[in-house]
């Protein structure tokens, strides 16, 4: 990123932050690396204007719905009664992927007497017809590229599902494992242990909160380490055992994960089976949970906790 050398000079600053999809949050190029880049930028160059910032976040693309990008509309109705301001982003495929909603924000810039600048490209839209040109020529770049990406993406979804791969997020109590790079879902059994391990601490306890608090002292977390709450909780209970809360007389926790494979080591690549936790561990773990037993719970349930 080079230095600026702009001579521009915005009496308001509207900060555009945006990653495509809730999982790229926190990635490289995340939200909060273009937060910092963006405030770096506004500290070195315009540090009157500190205090005259104002943050917008989406998450979502322009690619094919242009209505997503809720807060960059609101930006743009913005810049119609403050002139002269100066809309800032890392870099100019922020501003979306699609070249006729990002050209009509063009218009609505010039409109307005405002910039953009991209700090990645060391651009600014309204600066000179030169740069203008260049600032163009970027966004059209911007959707060929994901042209590009789309269409290898579907190329590869087509590919995992004409061999009877997986494709999508994986639910708990399953794992997926790759075998000659194609994903296929298999039964996670330490994950299923503990989701029928989730309906023995609320039997004891009759109550979400401790179920929770239970589980993470005891670092039964969530995937990954993280820790279980009580949407997590009452969420669980009413999919595979809406008994406990609703007085009903089945049990789905075997019936739900029925369809998915059992896992073998003729499903895994020689890399994946040091991967695989063992399934005695999670056994082990129950046997001391305050003698809460698996097949013979202490305590019964009650018919009914909660009203319908």
């Amino acid at each position: 990123m080079s230095s600026n050398t702009f001579t521009i000079k915005p009496t308001y600053i509207y900060v555009y932050l945006r990653v495509s999809t809730q999982a790229q949050t926190y990635k490289f190029n995340g939200l909060e690396e273009q937060n910092e880049i963006c405030q770096a930028y506004i500290k070195n160059n315009f540090p009157k204007l500190t205090n005259s910032v104002e943050f917008f976040t989406d998450v979502g693309s322009s690619y094919n719905d242009k209505n997503k990008l809720t807060n960059l509309n609101k930006i743009l109705r913005k810049l119609s009664t403050q002139t002269n301001s100066l809309l800032l982003v890392r870099d100019i495929s922020r501003l979306g992927r699609d070249t006729f909603q990002v050209f009509s924000l063009l218009r609505k810039i010039k409109k307005s007497n405002s910039y953009i600048i991209g700090i990645e490209e060391n651009l600014c839209y309204n600066h000179s017809r030169l740069m203008d040109r260049k600032f163009s020529h970027s966004i059209i770049d911007s959707e060929e590229c994901s042209d590009t990406k789309s269409i290898k993406s579907t190329n590869r979804i087509n590919k995992i599902i004409s061999n009877g791969g997986y494709v999508g997020s994986v639910p708990y109590g399953c794992m997926v494992v790759k075998k000659n790079n194609i994903p296929y879902i298999y039964k996670n059994p330490n994950e299923i242990n503990i989701i029928k391990m989730i309906k023995q601490i609320f039997i004891k306890y009759k109550n979400v909160s401790k179920t929770v608090k239970y589980l993470n002292t005891k670092n039964l977390k969530y995937r990954n380490g993280v820790e279980w709450n009580d949407k997590q909780i009452t969420n669980y209970l009413k999919k595979f055992f809406p008994k406990l809360l609703f007085n009903k007389n089945s049990d789905l926790v075997n019936n739900y994960f029925s369809k998915y494979q059992e896992l073998n080591e003729n499903s895994m690549d020689i890399d994946d089976k040091t991967n695989i936790t063992n399934e005695q561990n999670i056994n082990t773990i129950t046997a001391k949970l305050e003698n809460v037993n698996l097949n013979n719970p202490s305590v019964k349930p009650k018919r009914k906790y909660v009203k319908k």
